[in-house]
């Protein structure tokens, strides 16, 4: 029998032991996010060893890497509703495929638009298993989504910082053709990770009750108040990420401004970088214990004075500054996700394949007008807009739920073949 108060059915907690635990799926997933995510780190090393080999320019180095973040941008709410009709499974090993064979080709491009046209078709490999990663840790675990996303998404932050190291070493000791190996060595890693991969599947009487649920769900609030929630969700997830890239694109120059050497500013760079990834872990379990608005409207608060102080700073402080704005840059990372899944959870895919390609198309977007403000009025103002635009997100922040969404556990059960 269903009680709909608590959301809950008779044969829960039997389904519910059989569900693995989160250091063991989500940590696969991790893995596999951090494979997918290294040929993303590898591009702007390839594109500086093309520029060479091709002759390039500025401009079409560019172009090249702009249309391949644009493809991953739009691409990836297409993905998410075919993850939704086809399964994770199918689409995140179609994708570890795609992303081996299109990457290990990229190195072997002869002109131009060959380099292009690899370029954007390569794109269509991290569109598709985005979705899907996002999805199936979604899935695996019950009272700790937070926490399982944020082991999913360190991976993928781990991944963009070891990609232009492993690609730098390969192409310094094989040239440009080592994309074929790197290619079959993260092929072979990626499927054997997600041949053991463990992928949930609902019984019948199970989906029964869970559509029983979800049909319920809604009604407990407000269809304004849901798309409130929804708008804010969009906001907050574009401002994040465009503070976040235009801090990774302008924090070198930045410090380069204040007389540090190119070394240094490089360095300061991966310290934000690796505060952006403890936030990102830290940020889950925040939101599993207090919910999704208290954790994100007082990061963005606080990270608002952290950019304005920056922009402002003397060498003597720049370390501490950068460590707090990327430490609070990364606590809503996870949340975006875990909240975007609950507006829409019999199309989750769909869902995470919308807050990515927001995601992407803010960040792009913002970086643009941030270069612009800073050419017009100079980088230290550009960078206090951005603290400004961080107490905007934090009002948008208002409206997300106030409790973690989700409620208890989904009836779900392993299924270590896939679906």
């Amino acid at each position: 029998m269903v009680d709909l108060v608590h959301g809950q059915d008779s044969s829960f907690h039997e389904v519910h032991s059989r569900v693995p635990r989160l250091p063991l799926g989500a940590g696969l997933w991790s893995v596999a996010h951090l494979l997918s995510d290294m040929h993303q780190g590898m591009l702007p090393v390839l594109l500086l060893y093309h520029r060479e080999a091709l002759g390039l320019s500025l401009s079409q180095v560019g172009l090249a890497a702009g249309l391949y973040n644009l493809i991953i941008s739009l691409a990836q709410p297409l993905f998410g509703s075919l993850v939704d009709r086809f399964g994770e499974r199918r689409i995140a090993i179609g994708g570890a495929v795609w992303v081996a064979l299109l990457g290990g080709a990229l190195g072997f491009a002869q002109s131009f638009w060959m380099l292009v046209l690899l370029a954007a078709l390569a794109a269509l490999g991290p569109a598709a298993f985005h979705p899907a990663g996002a999805v199936g840790v979604g899935r695996l675990v019950t009272c700790k989504k937070g926490l399982s996303m944020s082991v999913f998404f360190v991976g993928g932050t781990l991944g963009h910082a070891l990609g232009p190291f492993c690609a730098a070493t390969v192409f310094d000791i094989t040239g440009l053709h080592g994309t074929a190996w790197i290619a079959l060595a993260i092929l072979a890693a990626a499927l054997g990770l997600l041949a053991k991969m463990p992928f949930v599947h609902l019984s019948a009487t199970s989906t029964s009750h869970l559509a029983q649920r979800e049909r319920y769900a809604p009604l407990a609030s407000p269809r304004g108040v849901l798309l409130g929630g929804a708008a804010a969700l969009l906001v907050v997830t574009g401002v994040r990420t465009w503070l976040h890239l235009s801090l990774a694109t302008y924090v070198p120059q930045q410090l380069s401004a204040l007389g540090l050497a190119p070394g240094r500013a490089s360095h300061g760079l991966s310290l934000m970088q690796a505060a952006v990834a403890l936030g990102v872990l830290v940020g889950g379990p925040l939101t599993d214990r207090f919910g999704p608005r208290s954790p994100t409207t007082c990061t963005l608060v606080a990270l608002a004075p952290v950019l304005i102080l920056f922009a402002s700073a003397t060498t003597s402080y720049t370390g501490l500054l950068l460590g707090l704005a990327g430490l609070l840059v990364g606590v809503p990372l996870s949340m975006t996700f875990v909240v975007g899944q609950s507006f829409l959870p019999q199309g989750r895919g769909l869902a995470s394949g919308l807050v990515f390609a927001t995601s992407s198309v803010a960040g792009v977007a913002g970086v643009a007008l941030t270069g612009f403000l800073a050419d017009g009025y100079g980088l230290a103002a550009a960078l206090s807009v951005l603290g400004v635009l961080s107490l905007i997100a934090a009002v948008a922040g208002l409206a997300l739920p106030i409790e973690s969404p989700g409620g208890p556990a989904e009836p779900a059960a392993a299924d270590w073949r896939g679906r």
